[in-house]
């Protein structure tokens, strides 16, 4: 992470926001719209100073991604009111990388029929596709780290359907609230790869693009 360096953050956070729109060219709706309505509900978030308050809001909210993305951005081109990083990485259980016998027998059994270790090396690519995961986490923070905000999802935590959360698409949030973390440890955890998260909150997600159904050829 990047050098700290002590700067204040006001409770003014979200003009400050809007104000950062403004400057990188976002229009920023004079009437409350279901836009401005999805980026003030995301924004609030980082407002709080009581965990439990925190965790109360974040069972009632559903974040954005376009929200979430526009405010990534003005952050990433800005560097204000938080400074961003964004890491990300594929994971595979070790026991199913495939082996140079594995390999081998692929290579080895031409057209036809799978022989019996050509057949478990392609159970194991199979069962890959399953038990990967694809994990990306974002965090803000303030440059003396005082103030931060860490969230984390993978690609099955987006899905509504068959999603191990009853509430369906959604993603991991815990911050500087939370006891016992701090921001390097968080995000040093995560980008090596041992970040549990058994204590972050579900903050419902919702995507308008993957409502999208596309209509079947012949149809309209």
């Amino acid at each position: 992470m990047k050098s700290p360096e002590a700067v204040p953050l006001g409770v003014e956070f979200i003009q400050v926001y809007l104000d950062l729109a403004k400057e990188i060219g976002s229009e920023v709706p004079k009437e409350e719209t279901t836009e401005s309505k999805n980026t003030d509900a995301l924004l609030k978030m980082f407002t709080f100073d009581k965990k439990r308050e925190l965790e109360q809001y974040c069972r009632t909210i559903v974040i954005d991604s376009s929200a979430f993305a526009n405010f990534t951005l003005a952050c990433e081109l800005t560097g204000s009111p938080f400074i961003h990083e964004i890491h990300y990485r594929d994971h595979v259980p070790e026991h199913l990388y495939l082996s140079d016998k594995d390999s081998a027998a692929l290579a080895a059994n031409g057209v036809g029929l799978l022989q019996p270790d050509a057949q478990k090396a392609v159970r194991k690519i199979s069962q890959m596709f399953k038990d990967r995961r694809y994990l990306v986490g974002h965090i803000f923070y303030t440059p003396d780290l005082s103030t931060w905000h860490f969230f984390q999802f993978d690609q099955r935590d987006l899905e509504d359907e068959q999603n191990h959360w009853k509430e369906g698409a959604h993603i991991h949030f815990l911050n500087w609230l939370w006891p016992n973390y701090d921001a390097k440890t968080v995000w040093a955890s995560f980008t090596s790869g041992k970040a549990k998260m058994n204590d972050s909150v579900h903050v419902r997600y919702f995507d308008a693009a993957r409502q999208e159904k596309p209509t079947p050829r012949g149809h309209g």
